[in-house]
């Protein structure tokens, strides 16, 4: 009766120790992805900060050369002036309509 009390132990043992090493393995497995996720986070937050800043930049630039001031000075050191007579030319007939 000893023989299967001990028997009894040593597989209740056993399977406890087998239990807790799986539980600390699994452990150890979700922890090194959770450190790897962080660190993918931590990189894509620092990209998305880099290309908003980068857009931010790049808008301002738009703004600036695209403002109207801007270009009608473009237009002058290029020749160009402005006028205030301005012809309206109409279309003439075509000759598939005569």
């Amino acid at each position: 009766m000893k023989n299967k009390t001990r028997t009894k132990a040593s597989k209740l043992v056993f399977v406890v120790m087998t239990l807790v090493f799986v539980l600390a393995c699994a452990q150890l497995v979700i922890s090194h992805r959770l450190a790897t996720t962080g660190g993918k986070i931590r990189q894509l937050e620092e990209e998305t900060y880099r290309l908003e800043k980068e857009s931010r930049f790049l808008n301002e630039q738009i703004s600036q050369v695209a403002s109207l001031n801007k270009i009608a000075v473009k237009a002058e050191d290029l020749g160009l002036i402005r006028t205030t007579h301005v012809i309206h030319l109409t279309p003439q007939i075509s000759v598939a309509l005569r």
